[in-house]
């Protein structure tokens, strides 16, 4: 939005950053999100749900044995990134 609506926008050098849940969403937006971002920088990204505090992460996703499609989907450590 952004890029296609602020002239003084260059869609050339276009990054992103965030820390913690920021600098995962950052890393997957680079990821899998097209050619939107040139960079990103994630601070203290989480990298597999796995490994994260398990009450806020099996709120939403339940547990690991229950859900491992999920939990193998969300992670930038695996191939599917």
């Amino acid at each position: 939005y952004l890029q296609d609506n602020l002239s003084w926008v260059d869609q050339n050098r276009t990054c992103i950053w965030g820390w913690s849940y920021g600098g995962y969403a950052a890393s997957l937006a680079l990821a899998r999100g097209g050619d939107v971002f040139r960079c990103a920088a994630a601070v203290a990204p989480v990298v597999d749900w796995r490994f994260y505090d398990t009450i806020y992460t099996e709120r939403y996703m339940d547990v690991p044995s229950n859900n491992l499609q999920a939990y193998q989907q969300s992670s930038l450590l695996t191939d599917e990134v």
